[in-house]
């Protein structure tokens, strides 16, 4: 697990401020949404803020962010300002470097039917993620938006689009990275049924170290990726694919930081009216980026303990695939199978996996799920070994529900170790506008401080806009990943109050 990180700064919060801050943006939100109904053209946004009260290290931590955008013709005004506000600069849960107070995002927008420009931070994927992709994904604490500008255009069916702009993240408490990329993608449908693209990105990445120069053979590379992406449409099948070669300095602790990389994906899906079948292959090879997020050929679990043990793709040097079927049955029950596998150039096996689930629906009283999932991960031909049961079921009396989750896990290290996991939630709905929440997780590991957590989780929906929620207890943490990206959560022990309000 990750330790926890450094502020440039901090300040001291304690728990009473916590909760006077959540107050006064619970107040602050009815105010919002009296001036957007005065405002000429349109306004709108969220804001969101989650207290954290540790009572076993004595710390706290305010997280708040607003998101806004106001519109006006053909232009939009947005931004984000984030308070990320710790009573310690040696807690800080979140991993968040930058400064704790201030704007996160900031931009300008021009849009007509067929041209639209961008000045400031921006979102953009070229292709299936291969050649570039900055996103954010706020619950892992992932965000790589580019600050630059950002155009695009479209002819009929071909469609433009061009960047220029960079991003920079602490990579350690003393390492800055910056990223600096400038590009075009061009892509075209054909007869309703083919779409034809291609990009061209050229990157400078440097690092630096607080206090101390680096020279540039250790600190700067720059390079250019060109890719090329098809998919096609032929009655219920779908093919997709792409290749993307990267050529120049790679990296600059590499001898051979001029040999040339590339990325290749080619995918299948088939829909039909009772199986669904999907494919996917990939080959990596000295293609890792921060900029990139290309598919992972590997299933993302929805379930708990599965999701905390998804293999992380090798972008330097990896291929593989995953197969995935699912068959719908009479009586409104699915059964869904597939492997998926991972090697290196060398034949090394890094990662497998076998799962399978059924989801079962009876009416709108009850319906239930089963997965199950064998899976290896693979080190200097040693491997760890997870096979993970789950199972929940959602029943429905009058105008209450309940759904209930149970998983259990056994793990198989190298050295021989084994362990359980257990984890258990229900989730009780007494009223459409609240919900009580409790999730239990039980290990028989033997070189961890604590065998047993428990948090329970009060939330209230205030009309159509306004959700809050107060818990309390102890949580695990571990591994929490979505699409290739993973973060690694801190255990707590507290309470949290969380806010959300939409514009």
């Amino acid at each position: 697990m990750a330790a926890p990180g450094r502020l440039k700064r901090g300040r001291r919060v304690s728990a009473c401020r916590v909760i006077l801050l959540l107050a006064g943006l619970v107040l602050a939100s009815p105010c919002l949404v009296r001036l957007t109904l005065a405002a000429e053209g349109d306004i709108r946004g969220a804001v969101r803020a989650v207290g954290l009260a540790n009572s076993e290290l004595g710390e706290s931590v305010l997280d708040a962010r607003l998101d806004f955008e106001a519109e006006a013709g053909h232009f939009i005004i947005g931004g984000t300002w984030r308070a990320y506000e710790l009573s310690s600069e040696l807690y800080n849960p979140g991993q968040v470097y930058p400064d704790p107070l201030g704007i996160r995002h900031r931009y300008m927008e021009f849009n007509t039917e067929d041209f639209s420009l961008r000045a400031g931070h921006f979102f953009t994927t070229f292709g299936r993620g291969l050649v570039l992709r900055s996103f954010e994904e706020m619950a892992l604490e992932h965000d790589t938006a580019l600050d630059g500008i950002l155009g695009e255009y479209s002819a009929g069916p071909f469609e433009l689009t061009g960047v220029a702009g960079g991003m920079s993240g602490r990579t350690v408490d003393t390492r800055n990275q910056s990223y600096n990329v400038y590009g075009m993608r061009a892509f075209t449908h054909v007869w309703d049924m083919v779409r034809l693209g291609t990009s061209a990105l050229k990157r400078f990445d440097r690092k630096s170290k607080e206090g101390v120069p680096l020279p540039d053979s250790l600190s700067s590379f720059d390079d250019a990726v060109l890719g090329a992406d098809a998919e096609a449409w032929v009655g219920p099948l779908t093919l997709s694919s792409e290749y993307v070669r990267r050529e120049g300095d790679y990296n600059y602790l590499s001898e051979q930081s001029g040999e040339p990389g590339y990325g290749t994906y080619v995918g299948a899906a088939y829909a039909g009216s009772w199986l669904s079948v999907l494919a996917e292959y990939k080959n990596y090879y000295r293609f890792e980026n921060a900029l990139i997020n290309p598919p992972t050929c590997v299933k993302e679990h929805v379930y708990v303990l599965m999701n905390r043990v998804t293999h992380l793709v090798h972008l330097n040097d990896e291929r593989g695939y995953m197969l995935e079927g699912v068959i719908s049955l009479p009586e409104d029950m699915t059964i869904t199978a597939g492997a998926s596998e991972a090697r290196m150039r060398n034949h090394d096996l890094l990662h497998w996996e076998m799962f399978s689930q059924i989801d079962y629906i009876r009416s709108d009283l009850l319906s239930a799920s089963m997965g199950l999932s064998w899976s290896r991960e693979y080190d200097r031909d040693k491997y760890t070994q997870h096979i993970t049961g789950a199972m929940d079921s959602d029943i429905s009396m009058a105008d209450q529900v309940v759904e209930v989750t149970f998983e259990i896990q056994g793990t198989e290290e190298p050295s021989g170790d084994k362990f359980t996991d257990l984890l258990a939630s229900i989730s009780y709905y007494p009223r459409y506008d609240m919900t009580v929440v409790g999730m239990a997780e039980f290990t028989t590991r033997a070189d961890v401080s604590r065998d047993t957590w428990v948090f329970v989780d009060l939330r209230l929906s205030i009309g159509e806009n306004y959700e809050v929620s107060l818990g309390g207890g102890t949580e695990r943490g571990g591994k929490k990943c979505a699409g290739g990206i993973c973060f690694d959560e801190l255990e707590f022990t507290g309470l949290r109050a969380r806010f959300l309000a939409y514009f």
